[in-house]
């Protein structure tokens, strides 16, 4: 009797097993239900002295968009720069000198695009904003910034805007997003 039962545990726990394995197909590597489409987002990291542009970046990231927040897809990173030596008490370090931008994409259930950015800037200050001789290294300035919102596609967003505190420089970084062809 016990055989008997054991035997028919065994072929209902195999039918479940099975019944699961129907209704939840396993993703293959050229599977993209998950995405909502292919956009191109293009970066521009702005310099601006009083009030006009001296300098501007721009990077280009194209991402497929995730159907829902939090699937795990829809995320891309660009880094750009040069790792700057930096002498340490246990000897010559580096650290990354440039721009590191991170983001997700989300196409929401009204079709509607919603974009969270990360993004940090690290640059080297000119001798004039930092007159002091007294530093072992360069000085650096640096800002980091989170964005989270709705973009509409075409149109041009400024995702963040900062300012250096010891000059009249200010940093924005902006984007615009289209569907990629």
């Amino acid at each position: 009797m016990r055989r008997v039962l054991v035997a028919v545990l065994v072929l209902l726990a195999m039918g479940m097993a099975v019944a699961q394995e129907k209704s939840a197909p396993a993703q293959t590597a050229g599977d993209f239900s998950w995405s909502a489409g292919a956009y191109r987002l293009d970066f521009a990291l702005k310099e601006l002295a009083a009030g006009k542009v001296v300098n501007s970046r721009e990077y280009t990231m194209m991402l497929m968009a995730a159907n829902r927040p939090g699937a795990g897809h829809g995320y891309g990173e660009i880094k750009a720069g040069n790792k700057v030596p930096l002498q340490a008490e246990k000897g010559l370090t580096y650290m990354d000198v440039g721009i590191d931008i991170a983001a997700q994409l989300y196409q929401l259930q009204s079709g509607a695009l919603f974009l969270q950015t990360t993004s940090e800037i690290t640059s080297l200050a000119p001798d004039t904003a930092y007159p002091s001789t007294s530093s072992p290294g360069p000085m650096l300035r640096s800002s980091k910034a989170n964005s989270t919102g709705e973009i509409t596609v075409g149109k041009t967003t400024l995702l963040t805007s900062v300012d250096d505190p010891v000059s009249n420089h200010r940093f924005q970084l902006e984007v615009t997003v289209n569907k990629a062809k």
